[in-house]
């Protein structure tokens, strides 16, 4: 039996592969089920994204199939485009914006809406990670040159009330230097997702989750360094 600890609500996450985020446990989701197979820029129809303006405006577009990309999603916003193409663990995410006086400050992502979730952790070696989700990947690809970006990941996400510590619903992206940039594909980022087993199925989970694994913050990110996952 696995001895379980209270995880903090608020925990810095440093990959070995220098891509840093954080993680915020508050206000938890539970879920039945994921599908246990790869999840692409396709079957994310649904995901809602927001896009917070320097100048206090705000857009809101909802993730759909993208006719460029056989395998693709977006969202497009009138001043940004966010989109995905293939299978989401090995493939990036590609952020636009579009308007050279309305630079992003904050990007929200929700997958939930589009019966998705983060798979953030990726555990070589060992029998770690939410049933039905093998391993998960996270980290920033490219960042243009003098934007500085922090990752948070929110809502974490239970398996039948249990959390294991790697399946999150939210993901923002915040620009703390925003101001006199913009262009195609300035940020981009690789960020895992799974499918919920049944659509719909992802419901307010009470208090905070309790992990079944102690040493995720440590021994367990050390697997980015190694290699990433296939997917069976």
């Amino acid at each position: 039996m696995l001895t379980k600890a209270i995880w903090p609500l608020f925990a810095l996450v440093v990959a070995s592969n220098a891509a840093a985020y954080s993680v915020n446990n508050a206000s938890g989701w539970n879920t039945t089920g994921l599908t246990g197979f790869s999840t692409t820029g396709a079957m994310m129809d649904g995901m809602t994204v927001s896009a917070i303006f320097v100048d206090g405006t705000k857009q809101t577009a909802t993730w759909a199939d993208d006719p460029s990309s056989e395998n693709g999603g977006k969202a497009s916003g009138t001043d940004f485009i966010f989109r995905e193409s293939g299978d989401t663990f090995s493939n990036r995410w590609t952020l636009t914006s579009t308007a050279s006086l309305k630079p992003i400050r904050s990007l929200i992502v929700d997958a939930g809406t589009g019966n998705t979730v983060f798979d953030i952790v990726y555990a070589m070696g060992m029998d770690f990670g939410s049933p039905g989700s093998m391993n998960g990947y996270f980290d920033i690809t490219l960042i243009k040159a003098g934007v500085v970006a922090d990752v948070v990941f929110s809502g974490p996400v239970s398996v039948n009330h249990v959390f294991y510590g790697d399946l999150y619903r939210t993901m923002t992206i915040n620009f703390t230097n925003p101001e006199g940039y913009f262009g195609f594909n300035f940020f981009r980022i690789q960020a895992d997702t799974d499918n919920l087993r049944i659509a719909g199925d992802i419901v307010p989970d009470n208090g905070v989750p309790e992990p079944t694994v102690i040493a995720l913050l440590g021994a367990s990110l050390l697997g980015l360094a190694f290699g990433r996952r296939r997917r069976m």
